[in-house]
């Protein structure tokens, strides 16, 4: 397997130009906000692998007889979920885009919230499109009818060659140039070979390529120019655009380029490749110069070293919790959870990664396909740390007149991401901290505490909500006799006057065990949890007792989210002490 495609030159370092895709914020949980337009104008396919310019080639002086086409060959490419890109290999092009949303929508389908948008897209870029999976059979220096790169065959033109100089440019190479007398793909293969044999030292920087959420498979081969799909995730790896389950897709693809062996400059005129009649008139396989082909093209240069490309699959949108793929990519794939909060790796937790590995030992690429997030950056580190090991990643093309070949890219699709309903909502007392006591000398004389929490939920129409555990059943049948009797209900309480809760300042005590589940109604958006908390300071001694003054907060589940901590301050004079409580939706 292979990826990447690039219209460059050796010889010179990689461009690490940032991908500059508008960030797509899908917002979670239920109404999902399409954009009105994906800014693709300033996306490059793997930018991670393109050179800063390409070389520009010395002008042609043959006269060809068969007119030059600014289109070199058009087909549609069906993708496997029975999309279509319609794919135009062009001379010369200017690069451009253009994206347009042409009509969105929103609604539940059982448990799922779900939104769609339909958008037209066109990308025209100076880069040549991945169009299967066996563009490793190309060699620097191959030429080729156009539609046999199209249709996988990779079938050069037939006629005799002349020899043809390639060179490398790595500064690590004792043979940096050699000249290949009968270029065929195994000659070529061979001397690449000799050249790789007279290496010093070998390595590669990792660079970051594209990076971005994915709306569907149409939109990952135009925004890969077709590697993501076809070498990717689309091929072997198939990505699943039609279940509820995981619509919310993140790619990023890792490179790590050795070298880059091309076609010598000094080879730029037809007959600088192929045998002519008028050089030798009795060969049956020299070429009619009548018949040379300015559209033919040739390769004029590949990378060779490894590519990660990585997906990932998640029932949440990312941003919920703060994580932008484009901006945390390398956090994502080498980064390790140190970094990252709670919710964070919570979520992550929660989501499907896949890879696909281009070159690298096997046994390595092996355990990078069921990795979890916890252990992706060592198997990372591990695909990363081998050495020769390297496939052709990359590559470019130029037409025998010496024109840059790029893409033309149409299509129409529609995005569809869903999030789930929650059924349920777990609210736990995390625990209690004392951030400060205004007893004299707190930490050997403590606040003596009955701690107090209350929750409820309610439905949208304001009717309590019984919890799975009919733990507060007693608490709303008494509640109007309570109310008229002036007494408050609890669900929780911790401590007594002979037993209080002790609490120093900085002190922490856990109750986490302490939780309540509530069954709400799918799509409910407005029904409520609330929370209370409140402290009682036992002074002893004949003194009377110190109510705390409380707080309450509620909010609807909306608000709530893919979870959300809760933070209650009870205070008297100049006493603090703190409840946490987390709130999360439960999915089944």
């Amino acid at each position: 397997m292979l990826a990447a495609t690039r219209n460059v030159r050796p010889r010179r370092s990689v461009a690490q130009r940032p991908l500059r895709c508008r960030r797509i914020t899908l917002p979670y949980p239920r109404r999902v906000t399409m954009p009105e337009a994906i800014n693709v104008k300033a996306v490059r396919i793997n930018p991670a692998l393109l050179r800063a310019t390409a070389r520009l080639r010395p002008q042609v002086k043959f006269k060809f007889q068969v007119p030059k086409r600014a289109e070199l060959f058009a087909a549609p490419v069906k993708l496997a979920h029975g999309g279509t890109v319609n794919v135009t290999a062009l001379r010369n092009p200017t690069a451009s885009s253009r994206t347009s949303r042409k009509s969105s929508g929103t609604g539940n389908q059982g448990a799922w919230a779900c939104s769609t948008a339909s958008y037209s897209m066109e990308i025209i870029s100076r880069e040549a499109a991945v169009l299967n999976p066996n563009f490793a059979n190309m060699y620097p220096g191959a030429v080729y009818d156009y539609k046999e790169i199209a249709n996988g065959s990779y079938k050069p033109l037939p006629y005799t060659r002349k020899p043809i100089s390639i060179n490398v440019d790595g500064m690590t190479f004792a043979k940096a140039a050699m000249t290949v007398p009968h270029p065929s793909q195994s000659t070529i293969r061979q001397a690449i070979a000799t050249m790789k044999g007279s290496q010093k030292a070998q390595g590669g920087s990792r660079t970051f390529g594209s990076s971005f959420e994915v709306l569907s498979e149409e939109d990952l081969f135009i925004r890969t120019g077709g590697s993501g799909y076809f070498l990717g995730f689309g091929g072997s790896h198939q990505v699943d655009y039609k279940s509820n389950r995981k619509s919310y897709k993140y790619f990023i693809d890792v490179a790590q380029t050795y070298y880059t062996i091309g076609v010598d400059d000094t080879v730029n005129e037809p007959s600088d490749f192929f045998v002519t009649k008028a050089e030798q008139p009795s060969s049956k396989d020299a070429l009619d110069e009548a018949k040379i082909d300015p559209n033919w093209v040739y390769v004029e240069d590949v990378a060779y070293g490894r590519l990660l490309q990585v997906m990932f699959e998640s029932d949440e949108d990312l941003e919920t919790v703060g994580i932008d793929v484009k901006a945390h990519a390398n956090l994502l794939v080498a980064g390790g959870e140190g970094s990252l909060s709670s919710d964070q790796r919570s979520m992550l937790s929660r989501t499907t990664i896949t890879l696909a590995a281009i070159g690298g030992k096997a046994e390595y690429a092996g355990k990078l396909v069921n990795s979890t997030f916890a252990d992706l950056r060592r198997r990372v580190d591990d695909y990363f740390g081998g050495a020769n090991d390297e496939v052709p990643i990359a590559y470019s093309l130029r037409t025998l007149d010496g024109s840059l070949v790029g893409t033309k890219m149409m299509t129409e699709f529609t995005s569809r991401q869903c999030s789930p309903l929650a059924t349920k909502y777990k609210v736990t007392w995390k625990n209690v901290r004392c951030l400060r006591s205004d007893d004299q000398d707190s930490n050997s004389n403590p606040e003596d505490t009955k701690l107090l929490v209350r929750i409820r939920a309610w439905d949208g129409k304001g009717k309590d909500i019984v919890d799975q555990a009919k733990i507060n059943l007693p608490m709303l049948q008494m509640q109007e006799v309570m109310k008229a009797a002036g007494k408050e209900l609890w669900t929780f309480g911790k401590g007594n006057e002979d037993h209080p809760v002790e609490l120093a300042t900085g002190e922490v005590r856990d109750f986490s065990t302490n939780y309540l589940v509530f069954p709400i109604t799918p799509g409910d958006k407005n029904a409520k949890i609330g929370i209370r908390a409140d402290v009682l300071e036992y002074d002893g001694f004949g003194d009377v007792d110190d109510n705390f003054a409380d707080e309450a907060k509620s909010y609807t589940v909306a608000d709530v989210g893919s979870g959300k901590d809760v933070k209650l301050l009870c205070t008297h004079d100049d006493s603090r002490i703190e409840f946490n409580f987390r709130i999360e939706p439960i999915y089944e």
